[in-house]
Protein backbone atom coordinates (compact mmCIF):
# COMPACT_ATOMS: atom_id res chain seq x y z
CA UNK A 1 0.00 0.00 0.00
CA UNK A 2 1.80 3.10 -1.20
CA UNK A 3 1.50 6.30 0.79
CA UNK A 4 3.96 8.96 1.91
CA UNK A 5 4.24 7.16 5.25
CA UNK A 6 4.80 3.62 3.88
CA UNK A 7 7.52 4.55 1.38
CA UNK A 8 9.59 6.08 4.20
CA UNK A 9 8.90 3.31 6.76
CA UNK A 10 11.89 1.10 7.66
CA UNK A 11 9.57 -1.79 8.61
CA UNK A 12 7.79 -1.58 5.28
CA UNK A 13 11.16 -1.63 3.52
CA UNK A 14 12.18 -4.78 5.47
CA UNK A 15 8.92 -6.52 4.55
CA UNK A 16 9.50 -5.66 0.87
CA UNK A 17 13.01 -7.13 1.01
CA UNK A 18 11.70 -10.37 2.57
CA UNK A 19 9.01 -10.65 -0.12
CA UNK A 20 11.58 -10.12 -2.88
CA UNK A 21 13.92 -12.75 -1.40
CA UNK A 22 11.00 -15.17 -1.41
CA UNK A 23 10.25 -14.29 -5.07
CA UNK A 24 6.75 -13.12 -4.16
CA UNK A 25 4.53 -11.19 -6.52
CA UNK A 26 4.54 -7.44 -5.76
CA UNK A 27 1.27 -5.53 -6.49
CA UNK A 28 1.69 -1.78 -5.77
CA UNK A 29 -1.61 -0.15 -4.65
CA UNK A 30 -1.53 3.66 -4.38
CA UNK A 31 -3.48 4.67 -1.26
CA UNK A 32 -2.20 8.24 -1.21
CA UNK A 33 -0.20 10.12 -3.75
CA UNK A 34 3.55 9.41 -3.72
CA UNK A 35 6.40 10.44 -6.02
CA UNK A 36 7.91 7.43 -7.93
CA UNK A 37 11.37 8.98 -7.90
CA UNK A 38 13.64 7.17 -5.48
CA UNK A 39 11.34 4.20 -4.96
CA UNK A 40 12.74 0.65 -5.30
CA UNK A 41 12.47 -0.87 -8.80
CA UNK A 42 10.17 -3.61 -7.45
CA UNK A 43 7.59 -0.89 -6.72
CA UNK A 44 7.92 1.09 -9.93
CA UNK A 45 8.11 -1.72 -12.54
CA UNK A 46 4.67 -3.34 -12.00
CA UNK A 47 1.50 -1.52 -13.00
CA UNK A 48 0.08 0.64 -10.17
CA UNK A 49 -3.48 0.18 -8.97
CA UNK A 50 -5.06 3.40 -7.73
CA UNK A 51 -7.38 3.36 -4.69
CA UNK A 52 -7.19 7.01 -3.65
CA UNK A 53 -10.22 8.91 -2.38
CA UNK A 54 -10.72 10.55 -5.76
CA UNK A 55 -10.41 7.28 -7.76
CA UNK A 56 -13.13 4.91 -8.97
CA UNK A 57 -13.08 2.43 -6.13
CA UNK A 58 -15.04 -0.25 -8.04
CA UNK A 59 -12.63 -0.27 -10.97
CA UNK A 60 -9.62 -0.21 -8.64
CA UNK A 61 -10.91 -3.15 -6.57
CA UNK A 62 -11.63 -5.15 -9.75
CA UNK A 63 -8.06 -4.59 -10.91
CA UNK A 64 -6.72 -5.64 -7.51
CA UNK A 65 -8.80 -8.86 -7.41
CA UNK A 66 -7.69 -9.71 -10.95
CA UNK A 67 -4.01 -9.23 -10.02
CA UNK A 68 -4.40 -11.38 -6.91
CA UNK A 69 -6.12 -14.23 -8.82
CA UNK A 70 -3.72 -14.24 -11.78
CA UNK A 71 -1.57 -17.49 -11.93
CA UNK A 72 -2.88 -18.42 -8.49
CA UNK A 73 -2.24 -22.20 -8.75
CA UNK A 74 1.42 -21.64 -9.60
CA UNK A 75 1.86 -19.13 -6.77
CA UNK A 76 0.05 -21.37 -4.24
CA UNK A 77 2.46 -24.26 -4.93
CA UNK A 78 5.33 -21.76 -4.86
CA UNK A 79 4.22 -20.80 -1.37
CA UNK A 80 3.81 -24.43 -0.19
CA UNK A 81 7.25 -25.41 -1.50
CA UNK A 82 8.77 -22.35 0.11
CA UNK A 83 7.32 -23.46 3.43
CA UNK A 84 8.55 -27.08 2.99
CA UNK A 85 12.01 -25.85 1.99
CA UNK A 86 12.15 -23.57 5.03
CA UNK A 87 11.20 -26.45 7.37
CA UNK A 88 13.93 -28.62 5.79
CA UNK A 89 16.58 -25.91 6.19
CA UNK A 90 15.45 -25.12 9.75
CA UNK A 91 15.74 -28.86 10.64
CA UNK A 92 19.35 -28.88 9.48
CA UNK A 93 18.50 -30.48 6.12
CA UNK A 94 16.92 -33.54 7.76
CA UNK A 95 16.12 -36.04 4.94
CA UNK A 96 12.79 -36.90 6.54
CA UNK A 97 11.52 -33.47 5.44
CA UNK A 98 12.31 -34.14 1.76
CA UNK A 99 9.68 -34.68 -0.93
CA UNK A 100 8.96 -38.15 -2.28
CA UNK A 101 6.44 -39.99 -4.39
CA UNK A 102 3.54 -37.94 -5.73
CA UNK A 103 4.69 -34.77 -3.94
CA UNK A 104 8.08 -34.97 -5.63
CA UNK A 105 6.63 -35.62 -9.09
CA UNK A 106 4.17 -32.73 -8.67
CA UNK A 107 6.95 -30.36 -7.55
CA UNK A 108 9.21 -31.40 -10.46
CA UNK A 109 6.36 -30.88 -12.93
CA UNK A 110 5.83 -27.42 -11.36
CA UNK A 111 9.54 -26.62 -11.69
CA UNK A 112 9.55 -27.70 -15.35
CA UNK A 113 7.04 -24.88 -16.07
CA UNK A 114 9.17 -22.13 -14.48
CA UNK A 115 10.04 -20.45 -17.79
CA UNK A 116 6.36 -19.60 -18.34
CA UNK A 117 5.92 -17.73 -15.01
CA UNK A 118 7.23 -14.51 -13.54
CA UNK A 119 7.63 -15.71 -9.92
CA UNK A 120 10.68 -17.99 -10.24
CA UNK A 121 11.68 -20.62 -7.63
CA UNK A 122 14.14 -19.44 -5.04
CA UNK A 123 17.60 -20.88 -4.50
CA UNK A 124 16.28 -22.63 -1.39
CA UNK A 125 13.46 -24.22 -3.37
CA UNK A 126 15.90 -25.33 -6.11
CA UNK A 127 18.22 -26.87 -3.53
CA UNK A 128 15.27 -28.55 -1.82
CA UNK A 129 14.07 -30.12 -5.10
CA UNK A 130 17.59 -31.33 -6.00
CA UNK A 131 18.04 -32.90 -2.58
CA UNK A 132 14.61 -34.59 -2.81
CA UNK A 133 15.43 -36.06 -6.27
CA UNK A 134 18.86 -37.22 -5.12
CA UNK A 135 17.38 -38.98 -2.11
CA UNK A 136 14.72 -40.62 -4.31
CA UNK A 137 17.41 -41.85 -6.73
CA UNK A 138 19.40 -43.33 -3.83
CA UNK A 139 16.35 -45.19 -2.61
CA UNK A 140 15.70 -46.48 -6.14
CA UNK A 141 19.29 -47.66 -6.54
CA UNK A 142 19.15 -49.49 -3.23
CA UNK A 143 15.90 -51.14 -4.28
CA UNK A 144 17.28 -52.13 -7.69
CA UNK A 145 20.45 -53.40 -6.08
CA UNK A 146 18.46 -55.63 -3.79
CA UNK A 147 16.37 -56.89 -6.70
CA UNK A 148 19.49 -57.37 -8.83
CA UNK A 149 21.17 -59.35 -6.10
CA UNK A 150 18.13 -61.58 -5.81
CA UNK A 151 18.07 -62.05 -9.58
CA UNK A 152 21.79 -62.79 -9.65
CA UNK A 153 21.40 -65.49 -7.04
CA UNK A 154 18.47 -66.90 -8.98
CA UNK A 155 20.47 -66.77 -12.22
CA UNK A 156 23.44 -68.58 -10.70
CA UNK A 157 21.15 -71.32 -9.49
CA UNK A 158 19.52 -71.53 -12.96
CA UNK A 159 22.92 -71.70 -14.70
CA UNK A 160 24.00 -74.50 -12.43
CA UNK A 161 20.80 -76.38 -13.24
CA UNK A 162 21.22 -75.73 -16.98
CA UNK A 163 24.84 -76.92 -16.91
CA UNK A 164 23.80 -80.10 -15.20
CA UNK A 165 20.97 -80.58 -17.70
CA UNK A 166 23.27 -79.76 -20.65
CA UNK A 167 25.86 -82.24 -19.42
CA UNK A 168 23.21 -84.94 -19.20
CA UNK A 169 21.87 -84.11 -22.68
CA UNK A 170 25.40 -84.02 -24.16
CA UNK A 171 26.12 -87.44 -22.74
CA UNK A 172 22.86 -88.79 -24.19
CA UNK A 173 23.68 -87.26 -27.60
CA UNK A 174 27.17 -88.74 -27.45
CA UNK A 175 25.77 -92.19 -26.77
CA UNK A 176 23.26 -91.84 -29.63
CA UNK A 177 26.02 -90.60 -31.96
CA UNK A 178 28.21 -93.62 -31.28
CA UNK A 179 25.28 -96.05 -31.71
CA UNK A 180 24.18 -94.46 -35.01
CA UNK A 181 27.76 -94.39 -36.31
CA UNK A 182 28.06 -98.13 -35.63
CA UNK A 183 24.74 -98.73 -37.42
CA UNK A 184 26.02 -96.66 -40.37
CA UNK A 185 29.18 -98.74 -40.70
CA UNK A 186 27.14 -101.95 -40.55
CA UNK A 187 24.76 -100.83 -43.32
CA UNK A 188 27.43 -99.44 -45.66
CA UNK A 189 27.77 -102.68 -47.63
CA UNK A 190 24.02 -103.20 -48.13
CA UNK A 191 22.29 -99.81 -48.18
CA UNK A 192 24.46 -96.81 -49.02
CA UNK A 193 21.74 -94.11 -48.66
CA UNK A 194 20.80 -95.45 -45.23
CA UNK A 195 24.45 -95.56 -44.16
CA UNK A 196 24.91 -91.98 -45.31
CA UNK A 197 21.81 -90.82 -43.46
CA UNK A 198 22.82 -92.53 -40.24
CA UNK A 199 26.31 -91.01 -40.41
CA UNK A 200 24.75 -87.56 -40.87
CA UNK A 201 22.46 -88.15 -37.90
CA UNK A 202 25.38 -89.33 -35.80
CA UNK A 203 27.44 -86.27 -36.69
CA UNK A 204 24.54 -83.94 -35.88
CA UNK A 205 24.13 -85.36 -32.41
CA UNK A 206 27.78 -85.18 -31.39
CA UNK A 207 31.12 -84.70 -33.09
CA UNK A 208 32.41 -88.05 -31.90
CA UNK A 209 35.35 -89.79 -33.57
CA UNK A 210 33.02 -92.65 -34.48
CA UNK A 211 30.62 -90.26 -36.26
CA UNK A 212 33.45 -88.53 -38.14
CA UNK A 213 34.84 -91.89 -39.29
CA UNK A 214 31.41 -93.21 -40.32
CA UNK A 215 30.66 -90.09 -42.36
CA UNK A 216 34.07 -90.15 -44.03
CA UNK A 217 33.61 -93.80 -45.01
CA UNK A 218 30.02 -93.31 -46.22
CA UNK A 219 30.82 -90.21 -48.26
CA UNK A 220 33.39 -92.11 -50.35
CA UNK A 221 30.66 -94.39 -51.70
CA UNK A 222 28.78 -93.36 -54.87
CA UNK A 223 25.32 -92.03 -54.11
CA UNK A 224 24.48 -91.58 -57.76
CA UNK A 225 21.68 -93.70 -59.16
CA UNK A 226 21.79 -94.91 -62.74
CA UNK A 227 18.91 -95.59 -65.08
CA UNK A 228 19.44 -97.43 -68.33
CA UNK A 229 18.01 -95.80 -71.42
CA UNK A 230 19.03 -98.65 -73.72
CA UNK A 231 20.65 -96.45 -76.38
CA UNK A 232 23.00 -93.49 -76.57
CA UNK A 233 21.40 -90.66 -74.60
CA UNK A 234 21.42 -87.34 -76.46
CA UNK A 235 19.60 -85.07 -73.99
CA UNK A 236 18.38 -84.85 -70.37
CA UNK A 237 16.05 -82.39 -68.62
CA UNK A 238 14.26 -82.08 -65.25
CA UNK A 239 10.60 -81.37 -64.58
CA UNK A 240 9.90 -78.16 -62.55
CA UNK A 241 9.67 -80.06 -59.24
CA UNK A 242 12.62 -82.30 -60.06
CA UNK A 243 10.67 -85.55 -59.71
CA UNK A 244 10.82 -86.40 -63.44
CA UNK A 245 14.02 -86.81 -65.47
CA UNK A 246 13.37 -86.77 -69.21
CA UNK A 247 15.91 -88.23 -71.64
CA UNK A 248 16.06 -88.67 -75.39
CA UNK A 249 18.12 -91.29 -77.20
CA UNK A 250 19.28 -92.52 -80.57
CA UNK A 251 16.79 -95.39 -80.41
CA UNK A 252 13.94 -92.99 -81.27
CA UNK A 253 12.66 -92.85 -77.71
CA UNK A 254 11.87 -90.26 -75.07
CA UNK A 255 12.05 -91.75 -71.57
CA UNK A 256 10.37 -90.08 -68.57
CA UNK A 257 11.85 -91.44 -65.33
CA UNK A 258 9.89 -90.82 -62.12
CA UNK A 259 12.44 -90.58 -59.30
CA UNK A 260 9.76 -91.01 -56.62
CA UNK A 261 8.09 -94.15 -57.89
CA UNK A 262 11.20 -95.44 -59.74
CA UNK A 263 9.03 -96.02 -62.84
CA UNK A 264 9.51 -95.01 -66.48
CA UNK A 265 7.22 -93.87 -69.27
CA UNK A 266 8.47 -94.34 -72.82
CA UNK A 267 7.37 -92.27 -75.83
CA UNK A 268 8.15 -93.22 -79.43
CA UNK A 269 9.58 -90.25 -81.33
CA UNK A 270 9.89 -92.02 -84.69
CA UNK A 271 13.47 -90.94 -85.27
CA UNK A 272 16.70 -90.61 -83.32
CA UNK A 273 16.29 -87.86 -80.74
CA UNK A 274 18.91 -85.09 -80.71
CA UNK A 275 17.51 -82.63 -78.19
CA UNK A 276 14.94 -82.52 -75.39
CA UNK A 277 13.30 -79.80 -73.27
CA UNK A 278 10.42 -79.37 -70.79
CA UNK A 279 8.20 -76.31 -70.52
CA UNK A 280 8.54 -74.36 -67.28
CA UNK A 281 5.29 -75.81 -65.89
CA UNK A 282 6.42 -79.31 -66.90
CA UNK A 283 3.27 -80.06 -68.90
CA UNK A 284 4.91 -80.25 -72.35
CA UNK A 285 7.93 -82.34 -73.40
CA UNK A 286 9.61 -81.28 -76.65
CA UNK A 287 12.03 -83.51 -78.57
CA UNK A 288 13.89 -82.73 -81.79
CA UNK A 289 14.96 -85.60 -84.05
CA UNK A 290 17.02 -86.56 -87.05
CA UNK A 291 13.88 -86.88 -89.15
CA UNK A 292 13.51 -83.11 -89.09
CA UNK A 293 10.61 -82.97 -86.68
CA UNK A 294 9.85 -81.59 -83.24
CA UNK A 295 7.59 -83.83 -81.17
CA UNK A 296 5.41 -82.09 -78.53
CA UNK A 297 4.04 -84.43 -75.86
CA UNK A 298 1.34 -83.17 -73.49
CA UNK A 299 1.81 -84.96 -70.16
CA UNK A 300 -1.66 -83.93 -69.01
CA UNK A 301 -3.71 -85.14 -71.98
CA UNK A 302 -1.20 -87.87 -73.03
CA UNK A 303 -1.36 -86.58 -76.62
CA UNK A 304 1.35 -85.72 -79.13
CA UNK A 305 1.68 -83.23 -81.96
CA UNK A 306 4.50 -82.67 -84.44
CA UNK A 307 6.16 -79.61 -85.91
CA UNK A 308 8.07 -79.96 -89.17
CA UNK A 309 11.58 -78.60 -89.47
CA UNK A 310 13.22 -78.94 -92.87
CA UNK A 311 16.42 -80.54 -91.63
CA UNK A 312 17.92 -82.63 -88.85
CA UNK A 313 16.89 -80.96 -85.57
CA UNK A 314 19.88 -80.65 -83.24
CA UNK A 315 18.39 -78.70 -80.32
CA UNK A 316 15.06 -77.51 -78.84
CA UNK A 317 14.20 -74.90 -76.22
CA UNK A 318 11.08 -73.31 -74.67
CA UNK A 319 10.42 -69.64 -74.03
CA UNK A 320 9.99 -68.86 -70.31
CA UNK A 321 6.19 -68.92 -70.51
CA UNK A 322 6.18 -72.07 -72.67
CA UNK A 323 4.31 -70.38 -75.51
CA UNK A 324 7.14 -70.58 -78.05
CA UNK A 325 9.21 -73.61 -79.04
CA UNK A 326 12.54 -72.88 -80.68
CA UNK A 327 14.31 -75.58 -82.73
CA UNK A 328 17.66 -75.42 -84.50
CA UNK A 329 18.80 -77.64 -87.34
CA UNK A 330 21.92 -78.62 -89.24
CA UNK A 331 21.11 -76.26 -92.12
CA UNK A 332 21.52 -73.27 -89.81
CA UNK A 333 17.80 -72.59 -89.56
CA UNK A 334 15.98 -71.72 -86.33
CA UNK A 335 12.24 -72.32 -86.30
CA UNK A 336 10.14 -70.39 -83.76
CA UNK A 337 6.73 -72.00 -83.26
CA UNK A 338 4.02 -70.09 -81.36
CA UNK A 339 1.87 -72.77 -79.73
CA UNK A 340 -1.08 -70.42 -79.24
CA UNK A 341 -1.33 -68.84 -82.70
CA UNK A 342 0.48 -71.72 -84.47
CA UNK A 343 2.54 -69.06 -86.25
CA UNK A 344 5.95 -70.14 -87.51
CA UNK A 345 8.95 -67.80 -87.82
CA UNK A 346 12.12 -69.02 -89.51
CA UNK A 347 15.59 -67.54 -89.00
CA UNK A 348 18.42 -68.44 -91.39
CA UNK A 349 21.75 -68.04 -89.61
CA UNK A 350 24.16 -69.64 -92.13
CA UNK A 351 25.92 -71.96 -89.73
CA UNK A 352 25.89 -75.64 -88.80
CA UNK A 353 23.76 -75.35 -85.68
CA UNK A 354 24.24 -77.46 -82.54
CA UNK A 355 22.42 -75.68 -79.70
CA UNK A 356 19.73 -73.10 -78.96
CA UNK A 357 18.83 -71.56 -75.59
CA UNK A 358 16.25 -69.01 -74.47
CA UNK A 359 17.09 -66.48 -71.76
CA UNK A 360 14.76 -66.38 -68.68
CA UNK A 361 13.10 -63.11 -69.76
CA UNK A 362 12.26 -64.43 -73.21
CA UNK A 363 14.02 -61.54 -74.93
CA UNK A 364 17.22 -63.17 -76.23
CA UNK A 365 17.66 -66.43 -78.17
CA UNK A 366 21.22 -67.81 -78.15
CA UNK A 367 22.22 -69.93 -81.18
CA UNK A 368 25.49 -71.86 -81.10
CA UNK A 369 27.25 -73.78 -83.88
CA UNK A 370 30.08 -73.74 -86.37
CA UNK A 371 30.76 -72.09 -89.69
CA UNK A 372 33.36 -72.50 -92.42
CA UNK A 373 35.88 -69.70 -92.49
CA UNK A 374 39.33 -68.85 -93.77
CA UNK A 375 42.00 -69.75 -91.25
CA UNK A 376 45.79 -69.73 -91.26
CA UNK A 377 45.81 -73.14 -92.94
CA UNK A 378 43.13 -72.36 -95.49
CA UNK A 379 39.50 -73.12 -94.76
CA UNK A 380 38.44 -74.44 -91.36
CA UNK A 381 35.53 -74.68 -88.96
CA UNK A 382 35.23 -72.01 -86.29
CA UNK A 383 32.57 -71.41 -83.65
CA UNK A 384 29.90 -68.78 -83.55
CA UNK A 385 27.21 -67.72 -81.11
CA UNK A 386 24.42 -65.57 -82.47
CA UNK A 387 22.33 -63.58 -79.98
CA UNK A 388 18.94 -62.89 -81.54
CA UNK A 389 16.81 -60.14 -79.98
CA UNK A 390 13.21 -61.41 -80.00
CA UNK A 391 11.83 -57.85 -79.85
CA UNK A 392 13.96 -55.89 -82.29
CA UNK A 393 14.87 -58.94 -84.43
CA UNK A 394 18.46 -57.74 -84.47
CA UNK A 395 21.47 -60.01 -83.99
CA UNK A 396 24.85 -59.87 -82.26
CA UNK A 397 27.54 -62.39 -83.24
CA UNK A 398 30.21 -63.75 -80.88
CA UNK A 399 33.21 -65.37 -82.61
CA UNK A 400 34.61 -68.43 -80.86
CA UNK A 401 37.89 -70.10 -81.87
CA UNK A 402 36.33 -73.59 -81.92
CA UNK A 403 32.94 -75.07 -82.92
CA UNK A 404 30.28 -74.39 -80.28
CA UNK A 405 28.39 -77.49 -79.13
CA UNK A 406 26.29 -76.08 -76.30
CA UNK A 407 24.93 -72.78 -74.93
CA UNK A 408 22.99 -72.11 -71.70
CA UNK A 409 21.78 -69.01 -69.81
CA UNK A 410 22.06 -68.43 -66.07
CA UNK A 411 18.70 -68.15 -64.30
CA UNK A 412 19.03 -64.36 -63.93
CA UNK A 413 19.86 -64.04 -67.64
CA UNK A 414 23.09 -62.12 -67.01
CA UNK A 415 25.55 -64.77 -68.23
CA UNK A 416 25.73 -67.16 -71.17
CA UNK A 417 27.80 -70.35 -70.88
CA UNK A 418 29.39 -71.54 -74.13
CA UNK A 419 30.96 -75.00 -74.47
CA UNK A 420 33.22 -75.73 -77.46
CA UNK A 421 35.10 -78.52 -79.20
CA UNK A 422 38.46 -77.28 -77.89
CA UNK A 423 37.48 -78.26 -74.34
CA UNK A 424 36.74 -74.79 -73.03
CA UNK A 425 33.73 -73.20 -71.37
CA UNK A 426 33.37 -69.46 -71.87
CA UNK A 427 31.14 -67.46 -69.52
CA UNK A 428 29.99 -64.36 -71.43
CA UNK A 429 28.55 -61.51 -69.35
CA UNK A 430 25.76 -59.94 -71.42
CA UNK A 431 25.84 -56.75 -69.34
CA UNK A 432 29.48 -55.70 -69.50
CA UNK A 433 30.42 -57.86 -72.55
CA UNK A 434 33.30 -59.57 -70.71
CA UNK A 435 34.25 -63.25 -70.86
CA UNK A 436 35.64 -65.65 -68.26
CA UNK A 437 36.98 -69.00 -69.48
CA UNK A 438 37.81 -72.27 -67.75
CA UNK A 439 39.28 -75.44 -69.24
CA UNK A 440 37.38 -78.71 -69.24
CA UNK A 441 40.19 -80.66 -70.87
CA UNK A 442 38.08 -82.38 -73.50
CA UNK A 443 35.46 -81.43 -76.08
CA UNK A 444 32.47 -79.98 -74.19
CA UNK A 445 29.17 -81.44 -75.40
CA UNK A 446 26.84 -79.77 -72.89
CA UNK A 447 26.79 -76.95 -70.34
CA UNK A 448 24.31 -76.00 -67.61
CA UNK A 449 24.04 -73.43 -64.78
CA UNK A 450 22.99 -74.34 -61.25
CA UNK A 451 19.77 -72.49 -60.28
CA UNK A 452 21.65 -70.06 -58.03
CA UNK A 453 24.23 -69.39 -60.74
CA UNK A 454 27.10 -70.32 -58.42
CA UNK A 455 28.19 -73.41 -60.37
CA UNK A 456 28.53 -74.35 -64.03
CA UNK A 457 28.44 -78.00 -65.13
CA UNK A 458 30.04 -79.24 -68.34
CA UNK A 459 29.89 -82.73 -69.86
CA UNK A 460 32.76 -83.83 -72.09
CA UNK A 461 34.15 -86.50 -74.42
CA UNK A 462 36.31 -87.95 -71.64
CA UNK A 463 33.21 -89.17 -69.81
CA UNK A 464 33.36 -86.60 -67.05
CA UNK A 465 31.07 -83.95 -65.65
CA UNK A 466 33.06 -80.96 -64.46
CA UNK A 467 31.60 -78.69 -61.76
CA UNK A 468 33.09 -75.17 -61.86
CA UNK A 469 32.55 -72.84 -58.89
CA UNK A 470 32.41 -69.26 -60.17
CA UNK A 471 33.35 -67.70 -56.83
CA UNK A 472 36.36 -69.84 -55.95
CA UNK A 473 37.27 -70.61 -59.60
CA UNK A 474 37.81 -74.26 -58.65
CA UNK A 475 36.53 -77.44 -60.31
CA UNK A 476 35.30 -80.85 -59.15
CA UNK A 477 35.21 -83.78 -61.57
CA UNK A 478 32.38 -86.34 -61.41
CA UNK A 479 33.02 -89.53 -63.34
CA UNK A 480 30.23 -90.64 -65.72
CA UNK A 481 32.17 -93.39 -67.50
CA UNK A 482 31.17 -92.62 -71.10
CA UNK A 483 31.04 -89.61 -73.42
CA UNK A 484 28.67 -87.15 -71.75
CA UNK A 485 26.21 -85.66 -74.23
CA UNK A 486 23.96 -83.68 -71.89
CA UNK A 487 23.89 -82.27 -68.34
CA UNK A 488 21.05 -80.72 -66.31
CA UNK A 489 20.57 -79.45 -62.74
CA UNK A 490 17.48 -80.25 -60.69
CA UNK A 491 15.38 -77.14 -59.87
CA UNK A 492 16.75 -76.96 -56.33
CA UNK A 493 20.33 -77.44 -57.54
CA UNK A 494 21.00 -80.45 -55.33
CA UNK A 495 21.12 -83.09 -58.09
CA UNK A 496 22.94 -83.21 -61.40
CA UNK A 497 21.76 -85.51 -64.20
CA UNK A 498 23.99 -86.51 -67.10
CA UNK A 499 23.26 -88.55 -70.21
CA UNK A 500 25.96 -90.47 -72.07
CA UNK A 501 26.56 -92.43 -75.26
CA UNK A 502 26.62 -95.62 -73.21
CA UNK A 503 22.86 -95.35 -72.83
CA UNK A 504 22.84 -94.30 -69.21
CA UNK A 505 21.31 -91.41 -67.30
CA UNK A 506 23.37 -90.78 -64.15
CA UNK A 507 21.51 -88.95 -61.37
CA UNK A 508 24.30 -87.73 -59.12
CA UNK A 509 23.73 -86.47 -55.58
CA UNK A 510 27.42 -85.85 -54.88
CA UNK A 511 26.87 -82.11 -55.03
CA UNK A 512 24.80 -82.50 -51.86
CA UNK A 513 27.95 -82.98 -49.79
CA UNK A 514 28.64 -79.28 -50.15
CA UNK A 515 25.11 -78.46 -48.90
CA UNK A 516 24.05 -77.90 -45.26
CA UNK A 517 23.06 -80.96 -43.23
CA UNK A 518 19.29 -80.27 -43.30
CA UNK A 519 19.24 -80.24 -47.09
CA UNK A 520 21.28 -83.45 -47.30
CA UNK A 521 19.07 -85.10 -44.69
CA UNK A 522 15.90 -84.19 -46.56
CA UNK A 523 17.25 -85.64 -49.81
CA UNK A 524 18.23 -88.92 -48.10
CA UNK A 525 14.98 -89.17 -46.16
CA UNK A 526 13.03 -88.66 -49.38
CA UNK A 527 15.11 -91.36 -51.04
CA UNK A 528 14.58 -93.88 -48.26
CA UNK A 529 11.03 -92.87 -47.40
CA UNK A 530 9.65 -93.79 -50.85
CA UNK A 531 9.00 -97.24 -52.26
CA UNK A 532 12.66 -98.07 -51.66
CA UNK A 533 11.99 -98.67 -47.96
CA UNK A 534 8.89 -97.92 -45.91
CA UNK A 535 9.13 -96.80 -42.31
CA UNK A 536 7.81 -100.18 -41.19
CA UNK A 537 10.51 -102.02 -43.14
CA UNK A 538 13.07 -99.57 -41.84
CA UNK A 539 12.11 -100.18 -38.22
CA UNK A 540 12.18 -103.94 -38.78
CA UNK A 541 15.62 -103.92 -40.39
CA UNK A 542 17.44 -101.29 -38.34
CA UNK A 543 17.72 -101.34 -34.54
CA UNK A 544 16.20 -98.55 -32.46
CA UNK A 545 14.19 -97.03 -35.35
CA UNK A 546 16.77 -94.59 -36.73
CA UNK A 547 14.19 -93.14 -39.12
CA UNK A 548 12.39 -91.66 -36.12
CA UNK A 549 15.69 -90.34 -34.76
CA UNK A 550 16.90 -88.80 -38.00
CA UNK A 551 14.01 -87.99 -40.33
CA UNK A 552 11.36 -86.91 -37.83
Amino acid sequence: MLSPASVTSEECEKELEIALEAHKRIIPVVFKNVEPDGLPEALTTPNWIFLRDADDRGRGLDSLVHALDDDLAWRDLHTRLAGRATEWLTAGRDTSFLLRGTDLRQAEDWNAERARHSEQPTEAQDEYLRASRKAASRRQRRLLGAVGLALAVSLVLSVVALIQRSDARAEANRSQSIAMAEESTGDLSSNIPLALLLSVGARERADTSQAVTAMAEASTEPLASVTSDGSAVTGVAFSPKGSIVASGDEDQQVVLYDRTTKTTTTLDDGSAVNGIALSRDGSIVASGDQGGQVLLYDRTTKTTSTLDDDSVVTSVAFSPDGSIVASGDQDGQVVLYDRMSEKITKLDENLYLFSVAQDPRGSILAIGGETLAITGNGYGWIGQVILYDMTTRSTTTLHINSPVYSVAFSRDGSTLAIGNEAGQVALYNLRDKTTTTFDDGSAVRSVAFSPDGANVASGDDDGQVLLYNRATKTTIALDDGSVVTSVAFSPDGSILASGDVGGQVVIDDSILWSAPFPRLKQRLCDELGGTNMTQTEWAANVPDQPYQKVCS
